[in-house]
């Protein structure tokens, strides 16, 4: 399921992405940026949290899969903003992936 998801979010390297967005000229270069980084979905992956690669840590492997991620278009993101800034803080999508229960008490 994470999979079909995340196959249509484009995963640029941040910092490249990053690098990128600060050296550019013109709004028009953003969006040649920002069209390389999205995938089919028109979103691109911000951030992404693994808590549950630390609880399998902890546990020999065993444990729920948890994962956060933070996607979306910063071209949009910039757009609905245009009326009021703080509106872009909502924007992103935020993504949680829970599999599993854990059958233990965490401490």
């Amino acid at each position: 399921m994470l999979q079909k998801i995340t196959g249509t979010i484009g995963r640029p390297d941040i910092k490249l992405f990053n690098e990128a967005v600060v050296s550019s000229a013109t709004v028009d270069d953003l969006g040649e940026i920002v069209k390389g980084a999205i995938g089919s979905s028109e979103l691109m992956e911000f951030i992404r949290f693994d808590v549950g690669e630390f609880i399998h840590k902890e546990h020999a492997g065993d444990g729920p899969e948890v994962i956060r991620l933070v996607a979306g278009n910063p071209i949009l993101m910039r757009e609905i903003s245009k009326d009021s800034s703080d509106v872009a803080t909502y924007a992103p999508v935020i993504i949680v992936r829970l599999v599993g229960e854990p059958h233990y008490a965490l401490p």
